[in-house]
């Protein structure tokens, strides 16, 4: 049986987040995901792990700081674990197609405002000087000084992920359609991996949805796991 582990890795918490990452970190992390994916389809002598996330920007040169360690730990992954043959991919190609770079796959943008409704607190133990309308200006887009011309987009900028999500949802259909394996794992702990996985089970494919269960992530919605288990797929957790 052949096997294809599509994962998620930005949104799974396979790696320390709040410091910069060292090479074991994301060793490790890789490591745990591909022993997970493992044990959930233990009938399967193929497996192929393709790695989601943001790789590129405007050009194939233009690398993120975490894909050289990644690069690393894959060449350095075992390429068989007892009977079952692993590979490894960085998910920077559709699966029909290796030729074709998702490039802009990771942008660094101007923040214009900050997507959040903020509601003032009574419960702030300094109301006489709060700093919370400070704040809520520059939510807002606008330094709070008066006639200030400074926006936010002017000192606030973001990396974001563009194309991930469709890319893997792209190849999960591809596989199911061209049967190009017997088994899908859908590896993520983000929400919009949900129309995916309600697609793929309903083609003849085995799928298995892999979260984590860390607490930092939410689980699954018992609402739409109801629905997966009853269609025939597998929920693991680990």
């Amino acid at each position: 049986m052949i096997a294809y582990c599509l994962a998620d890795i930005f949104n799974l918490e396979l790696w320390p987040r709040g410091r910069s990452l060292r090479y074991p970190d994301v060793s490790n992390g890789l490591q745990e995901l591909v022993g997970e994916t493992i044990t959930a389809v233990p009938s399967a002598l193929e497996v192929t792990v393709r790695l989601y996330s943001g790789w590129h920007g405007d050009t194939p040169e233009s690398r993120v700081d975490l894909r050289p360690m990644v690069e690393r730990a894959v060449a350095q992954m075992p390429k068989r674990l007892g009977a079952q043959r692993i590979r490894l991919q960085i998910a920077d190609h559709p699966v029909w197609n290796p030729s074709i770079r998702m490039l802009r796959s990771v942008r660094n943008t101007r923040v214009t405002r900050l997507n959040a409704r903020l509601n003032a607190s009574g419960k702030c133990a300094s109301p006489a000087s709060c700093s919370f309308s400070l704040l809520a200006s520059w939510a807002s887009g606008s330094c709070p000084a008066g006639g200030c011309p400074v926006r936010l987009r002017d000192v606030a900028a973001r990396h974001r992920q563009k194309m991930v999500d469709t890319l893997l949802t792209a190849d999960a259909l591809v596989i199911s359609h061209h049967a190009l394996a017997d088994i899908v794992v859908l590896a993520s702990d983000d929400h919009d991996m949900i129309p995916a996985l309600l697609a793929l089970v309903e083609s003849p494919i085995e799928v298995v949805y892999l979260g984590r269960s860390t607490g930092k992530v939410s689980a699954l919605p018992a609402y739409y796991a109801g629905i997966l288990e009853l269609e025939g797929a597998t929920i693991r957790r680990w």
